[in-house]
């Protein structure tokens, strides 16, 4: 997971987070404008280094980005979905 609240820079420093984690999660999308981070930019700075690798851009208080976070761990995490 990826913290919005750490400003758009962090995702150009392309941790392991980016290269080996199955899913990255990008959380707090709402705090982005009190930090001065542009989604857009965050956005494309993701897919360029995560390739084809999956990822949410997540807000979760109003509920973005759970529907994708959950079918991710039903298919890839081989999770049942009649929970």
């Amino acid at each position: 997971m990826i913290d919005v609240a750490g400003g758009e820079k962090v995702r150009r420093k392309g941790g392991p987070e980016f290269t080996r984690s199955n899913l990255l999660v990008i959380i707090k999308t709402g705090l982005a404008e009190y930090v001065c981070a542009c989604m857009k930019i965050m956005h494309s700075d993701t897919l360029r280094m995560r390739e084809d690798a999956p990822f949410v851009i997540t807000n979760l208080k109003p509920g973005e980005g759970i529907p994708e976070i959950c079918g991710f761990l039903v298919e890839d995490g081989l999770l049942s979905d009649d929970l």
